[in-house]
């Protein structure tokens, strides 16, 4: 868990909760330094100061919205501004915070932050995984796969793609035994999966 507050009281006391919670935490006084942190990509979850100065606390949730793969963005808010928490929300923010923070808020906040990015870390890495077994396909395979994604029958497939339906039959076969299923269930559910719509 990365945390970045300008105010040296808050930040101390957001750090000690959250590792006498057992989070491995590292805290900053500028938005920059977190930015730039080498375990930014690892980390599971931020907690931001919403109210850094020049607009940091903005610059760090559009950094983070830029990365491949989003952090959950916990903002810290002085005051009940609605129409700013409103606004960094709609921008993708996991949650904003009013001080004070009760202790069992704050815990509870990073915990539901880290189990989302937990469970979309293990879906990316599925995705990678069906993606990479699409890509050991030949281009012929892959074809075929799409069309019986989308419903087709082999003798549409055949007509479809100028070939023979043997040759439809051999494509589907190697394909299935490369993907390691075998239906066309099975199949259209790793294009879901892999987040790829067959054409």
């Amino acid at each position: 868990v990365l945390v970045v507050d300008g105010d040296s009281a808050t930040r101390r006391h957001s750090t000690l909760v959250l590792r006498q919670a057992g989070y491995d935490v590292e805290s900053f006084d500028v938005a920059e330094a977190l930015v730039s942190a080498p375990g930014l990509a690892k980390a599971s979850c931020v907690v931001v100061d919403l109210h850094l100065p020049e607009g940091e606390s903005l610059v760090v949730q559009r950094a983070l919205a830029a990365m491949e793969s989003p952090i959950p963005l916990v903002f810290l808010s002085r005051d009940n501004d609605v129409r700013l928490a409103v606004e960094v929300m709609r921008s993708g923010a996991f949650d904003v915070l009013v001080e004070p923070i009760e202790e069992v808020s704050l815990l509870d906040t990073v915990k539901r932050a880290v189990e989302t990015q937990a469970k979309a870390r293990a879906e990316q890495t599925e995705r990678d995984m069906i993606k990479a077994r699409f890509e050991a396909l030949s281009p012929r395979e892959f074809e075929v796969c799409e069309r019986i994604a989308r419903g087709q029958l082999n003798k549409q497939i055949a007509a479809d793609l100028g070939l023979s339906e043997a040759t439809v039959k051999f494509h589907r076969s190697r394909a299935m035994e490369r993907l390691g299923i075998s239906s066309a269930a099975e199949l259209a559910s790793l294009f879901a999966k892999a987040g790829q719509i067959p054409k």
